[in-house]
């Protein structure tokens, strides 16, 4: 959750970043790296209330955006942190 930041009204992480910035001339794209790292991050934007989770309003439609591939990598890397095979890798 730490490597996505807010750019450009949406989330995104450092390899996106590389990809949206290709055809940008080199200091364009040192600026906009720049911006980006300062941003806020997804998990910046998390409070807890009432033992639940909530996302600030000002960034829900941009998280909404990246909630599922978020949570498709804290799946793939808490499988590989344990060491256990799961089912999808048995098979």
């Amino acid at each position: 959750m730490l490597s996505f930041h807010y750019y450009n009204g949406e989330f995104c992480s450092f390899e996106d970043m590389i990809i949206n910035t290709k055809d940008m001339s080199s200091n364009e794209r040192k600026q906009a790296f720049k911006e980006w790292r300062k941003s806020i991050n997804t998990y910046d934007i998390l409070s807890a209330h009432d033992n639940s989770l909530e996302i600030d309003e000002k960034y829900l439609d941009a998280y909404n955006n990246v909630e599922n591939v978020i949570h498709n990598r804290i799946i793939k890397y808490s499988e590989s942190a344990d060491g256990m095979m799961t089912e999808t890798q048995k098979a």
